[in-house]
């Protein structure tokens, strides 16, 4: 590809993320890191040491990190979404991992709710995100190529 002085490309084609099987994470003797995030590697670890410290059994741990499936196909994107919406419902029911996660400076949305009280687009934006999310979740579970995805 031709280029002048001062023009950089950046071939972003290339899988970032190398395919990895959706196994549960928590097996006896066994933790396999995967991300529980939709794209955020450093705040999937972290929810994943938060829940191994937690002393849950392994099946209340695997019910709190599912897997999300990064293949790095843009047909695949659904099924990304909905395990990780999934993922995060579960997470928000547990009290505990709840306020964790509201002060984990690794979350993207970390401070949201401080900056919510004097930003009323901010709170109009939660609040449809949230409201979204049923909806989307319903729909999601829906289509075929969700469905037929290994949960």
């Amino acid at each position: 590809m031709p280029s002048g002085p001062g023009e950089v490309y950046v071939d972003c084609t290339a899988a970032g993320v190398p395919p990895v099987p959706t196994t549960p994470i928590f097996a006896p003797g066994r933790i396999a890191l995967r991300y529980v995030t939709v794209g955020q590697a450093t705040w999937s670890a972290a929810i994943v040491g938060t829940v191994e410290a937690s002393g849950a059994d392994d099946a209340t741990k695997n019910r709190l990190t599912k897997p999300v499936p990064m293949s790095g196909e843009a047909a695949k994107m659904l099924e990304v979404v909905h395990a990780g919406l999934l993922s995060e419902v579960a997470r928000a029911r547990d009290a505990e991992l709840l306020s964790w996660n509201q002060s984990c400076r690794l979350n993207p949305g970390h401070g949201a709710a401080e900056r919510m009280a004097d930003d009323p687009e901010l709170i109009a934006a939660f609040s449809a995100m949230v409201t979204a999310i049923g909806p989307a979740l319903r729909k999601l579970s829906g289509r075929s190529e969700v469905a037929a995805a290994p949960a």
